[in-house]
């Protein structure tokens, strides 16, 4: 009898491990093919989320405008770091970043200290406007927006000097809305439009351009910014301290292919760390190991269970070693 037991016994930790073997297997084996198709819904996210963008090619300028992102507490405040990559020096240059102004509430914007940028830069002309109004509730073209102009005020000289690398140009902080939705919401690179306030009733408009500087006194040439010249970022507006999604590991409030792509990539492809480990913790084990991402997967496509608690947005249950870095740093 106990030989039968221990047989039998035997015969299940073999079975088990054999089980867990090929489920990491099949994980670490599905992950480029996670990892294609997570990249594939990004950027059919990114297409969705930019109504009104001209789809027609525009002419190339070896130049990025960059925006950085940041996440705010809701009914807090947080800066976004806005920054230039160029091949040319260029003389001057206009930035119109478009926002929504349900969410988001555009509080200052500054340039960078000397010791952070060029003396060119610190000493730039500049003229900085800003719109936080909602008069047509759902326009988000021409509401909620910022826009600013610098000018190293010589045609010769340079504002900014070409770079291999970002230089940092603005400072823009933003205050998350006390009702805002929690989750992302973009930056956007758009052209807008100011209000008329007084004659002649016209609206001013603005948009992403530069000029480039000329060292040797010839012609100033300028050129308009499309699409394959902009990097965009925005803010993650988070709730209380300590709240989170069980399986949600890329911390965008959804779970799906994307987040056991993350988590494997973290662990097998020295991918960037989880905003929230106790998020990535998606069998709620208190490790974050290969294991998590078999479970997501499990949940997403075979069982009908729900992930351990906190199902949607709270707090965690179960004491353990994880946390959030998002909520430290």
């Amino acid at each position: 009898m106990n030989s039968f037991v221990n047989g039998f016994m035997k015969s299940s930790v073999d079975g088990a491990r054999r089980r867990a073997g090929v489920s990491i297997v099949l994980a670490v084996a599905l992950l480029p093919v996670l990892t294609a198709v997570a990249a594939a819904q990004v950027r059919a996210d990114d297409l969705n989320d930019r109504p009104g963008i001209d789809p027609q090619p525009k002419p190339t300028v070896d130049i990025e405008y960059i925006l950085g992102r940041a996440h705010i507490r809701r009914g807090g405040t947080g800066t976004v770091v806005f920054s230039v990559r160029t091949a040319v020096p260029l003389r001057s240059l206009a930035v119109a970043i478009d926002f929504d102004e349900t969410r988001l509430q555009a509080r200052n914007v500054s340039r960078m200290d000397v010791e952070d940028a060029s003396p060119v830069l610190a000493d730039a002309l500049a003229r900085t406007i800003q719109n936080n109004f909602d008069r047509s509730p759902g326009n988000q073209i021409n509401e909620g927006w910022i826009a600013v102009k610098l000018d190293s005020g010589d045609d010769r000289r340079a504002l900014i000097e070409p770079s291999d690398v970002p230089i940092p140009v603005l400072r823009i902080e933003f205050r998350a809305l006390a009702t805002a939705d929690f989750g992302f919401t973009p930056l956007i690179f758009r052209e807008v439009q100011s209000e008329p306030v007084e004659p002649p009733d016209v609206a001013e408009v603005f948009d992403n351009r530069v000029e480039e500087a000329s060292p040797d006194g010839g012609q100033v040439n300028a050129f308009g910014l499309g699409d394959e010249n902009f990097r965009e970022g925005g803010i993650e507006i988070i709730g209380e301290v300590g709240f989170f999604m069980r399986g949600d590991a890329n911390f965008d409030l959804e779970r799906n292919i994307t987040d056991p792509t993350v988590t494997l990539r973290f662990l097998f492809m020295n991918g960037p760390p989880l905003l929230c480990d106790d998020s990535g913790d998606s069998n709620d084990d208190g490790q974050l190991d290969v294991s998590d991402a078999v479970h997501t997967l499990n949940r997403l496509f075979i069982s009908s269970d729900p992930f351990p608690a906190p199902h949607d947005w709270g707090v965690d249950p179960t004491p353990d070693d994880l946390g959030c870095d998002i909520y430290t740093s």
